[in-house]
């Protein structure tokens, strides 16, 4: 059907019978079509005025609203200049409070008069169905989102198509409108008011054109590749394959391993539910078209291939988290989310082309330039991958071919074993054994306890030598838990855990401390006041005695007051481990004590008295007063 045929033809008739309902999904372009192509065919022989039924509760306010709008056409149309203009549309817009505000103007005398009063100036106005020789359609928009209840919104609308014989055009998404019909009222008006239904199909190839052509973008390059690729764009945009055909699959890999008809009914009335709902919402377009700029600088930036393939992942992405169809739940939660990606946009959603930063920054609008790096920079070692085994290291099993899977696999699970695996590798083992599982794929057998126990000593031997904390890009979200061995879950927890609990954080600040101590006690002091630790262990406690001993009577007179200060709320600090700081604070206590008795053996009282102050604090510490 072409819509704007339909609906040319609907205005330029004699007298309507009825309204027409244009109706499409949120976001399609419906009111954009009304206003600029409906409006420019017509533009000769009609006025088209809409009024937005957002936020109207009143019917007076949607009455009032309709006066304005005439009234400002028929000054444009009237009007001979830009000044009159002006002050024609700010009387319009005064016109509607004047009632209100006259009565404050007059004196108690004149108020006495209520029937003059009770007129409002408004209803004084008569509007017509025609400006001059041109006839008036009369547009209301965002029928769903009104205050006004369904007999008032319909009544209205009814008043100015049958009683003031308005060609009418109502827009709205009508399957919005169906959901809050609870009482079959919609249904009974649409049969009184509507003359016909037009379903509205965009131009979605115009559409696309407009706003690659339309935007101000920053880099003239990627202006280019958008024309370069605005074909295929209009193709995601629309939901049709390549070659025009359409894109609702009937038959995939997503249920293939179905054990029984019921579960492929189940399936299919999935894939039939998702394919009706495949989004066409211009500003998700337009939002994603403006966002990849900066992931295609980057892209060129570090001189990766198949940058259209990151674009086509990334707008498909778009559009169905914004549509609110990502999060859905699958057989396994959000791990196998993508499935819904499959049924939506075969062909052209690859997750090989999408990473975390761009997921994080879709779903949260949290942009990290760090992590975007570092994972394009895993994406390219992937990529360079040609060994059997680097590629089950670096990439989702079902993203490979099966023999490349059946060579690397038994090598990946020894380089586990070996400890050999990035912690970022070590959850995509975990996730790759997991699909392993539900797709049937034959690997080798795991042993579970040498991978916790490589993972484990991995972790420390990172707290304990990294002078950096290592980044873990893959999450795996707790309503999946369900769908893991308790091996399996148990070692992501181990890996997650260390992160949640700043340990990275709190050894790094322990490592500063007791360089810092071995300097310059002062430094360190200083820089303990700003940051947090999660424990005063022994090697903390071997430091800080030793520079002690170091400093001069006049700077020992301080030394117990800072350490005091840093470390008197310590059973407090959020995170701290009480008992191992505990044993550090005593380790502390008997370093003092040896350093307190060659002071006195050496006779050197000044320093043994200074000493002894610090143990008083000590003891108090350990005593938590």
């Amino acid at each position: 059907m072409d819509c704007l045929k339909e609906l040319e033809y609907y205005c330029r008739g004699i007298k309507p019978a009825g309204a027409i309902l244009l109706t499409g999904e949120w976001g399609c372009g419906k009111t954009y079509f009304i206003e600029h192509e409906l409006k420019d065919a017509l533009r000769y022989t009609h006025i088209l005025l809409r009024i937005s039924l957002f936020g109207i509760a009143t019917t007076e306010e949607l009455h009032a609203t309709v006066k304005k709008k005439w009234i400002e056409a028929f000054i444009q149309e009237k009007g001979v200049s830009e000044k009159s203009l002006e002050i024609g549309e700010k009387a319009a817009n005064a016109l509607k409070d004047v009632s209100t505000k006259v009565g404050n103007l007059l004196s108690d005398t004149v108020k006495n008069f209520g029937s003059i009063l009770s007129v409002d100036i408004m209803n004084c106005i008569s509007i017509r169905n025609k400006i001059a020789d041109k006839v008036v359609i009369l547009i209301f928009d965002d029928l769903e989102r009104t205050g006004l209840s369904e007999s008032e919104r319909f009544g209205c609308i009814n008043e100015y198509c049958e009683n003031q014989n308005f060609p009418t055009i109502v827009i709205a998404n009508e399957e919005k409108v169906k959901e809050n019909d609870t009482d079959s009222f919609y249904k009974e008006m649409k049969e009184k008011l509507i003359q016909r239904t037009i379903h509205f199909e965009g131009n979605y190839k115009r559409v696309v054109a407009n706003i690659i052509k339309g935007n101000n973008w920053r880099c003239k390059n990627y202006s280019e590749f958008l024309s370069m690729n605005e074909a295929t764009i209009a193709s995601i945009f629309s939901g049709t394959a390549p070659t025009g055909g359409s894109l609702n699959i009937t038959d995939s890999s997503w249920q293939k391993l179905n054990r029984n008809r019921e579960e492929q009914r189940e399936d299919e009335k999935r894939r039939i539910s998702l394919q009706q709902r495949r989004p066409h919402n211009i500003r998700s377009l337009k939002c994603g078209l403006q966002d990849f700029e900066r992931i295609y600088e980057l892209l060129v930036e570090k001189d990766m291939p198949d940058k259209e393939r990151w674009l086509y992942s990334y707008l498909t992405y778009t559009f169905a988290y914004r549509a609110g169809l990502i999060m859905e739940k699958t057989e396994y939660g959000d791990l196998f989310s993508t499935d819904n990606m499959a049924i939506l946009y075969p062909g052209y959603y690859n997750s090989r082309y999408m990473i975390n930063g761009m997921i994080q920054w879709i779903r949260s609008g949290k942009w990290s330039d760090q992590d975007m790096n570092m994972e394009l920079d895993d994406v390219i070692e992937r990529d360079s991958a040609s060994k059997p085994q680097d590629q089950v290291r670096t990439n989702r099993i079902i993203d490979l071919e099966d023999d490349i899977v059946m060579q690397g696999f038994p090598d990946v699970i020894q380089y586990a074993y070996a400890g050999k695996l990035s912690l970022d590798e070590y959850i995509l083992l975990i996730e790759n054994i997991c699909m392993a599982r539900k797709y049937e794929i034959k690997i080798p057998e795991v042993d579970w306890n040498q991978v916790q126990s490589a993972v484990k000593n991995k972790i420390s031997g990172l707290i304990e030598t990294g002078d950096r904390q290592p980044h873990i890009r893959r999450r795996i979200c707790e309503e999946q838990r369900a769908y893991f061995m308790p091996e399996e879950w148990e070692i992501y927890q181990s890996i997650q855990r260390i992160f949640e609990e700043n340990q990275f954080i709190f050894s790094r600040n322990q490592r500063q401390y007791i360089k810092l101590m071995k300097e310059n006690s002062a430094q360190a002091f200083a820089y303990a006041e700003n940051h947090r630790f999660g424990v005063f262990d022994s090697m903390m406690a071997e430091a800080t005695a030793e520079a002690f001993k170091r400093e001069t009577n006049a700077d020992k007179v301080y030394f117990p007051g800072y350490f005091e200060g840093i470390w008197k709320s310590y059973q407090s600090m959020p995170d701290i481990k009480l008992e191992e700081t505990l044993e550090g604070l005593c380790d502390l206590k008997k370093r003092l004590e040896n350093i307190y008795d060659e002071y006195k053996k050496a006779e050197k009282q000044i320093a043994a008295m200074h000493t002894n102050s610090f143990l008083e604090i000590i003891e108090k510490l350990i005593q938590g007063e």
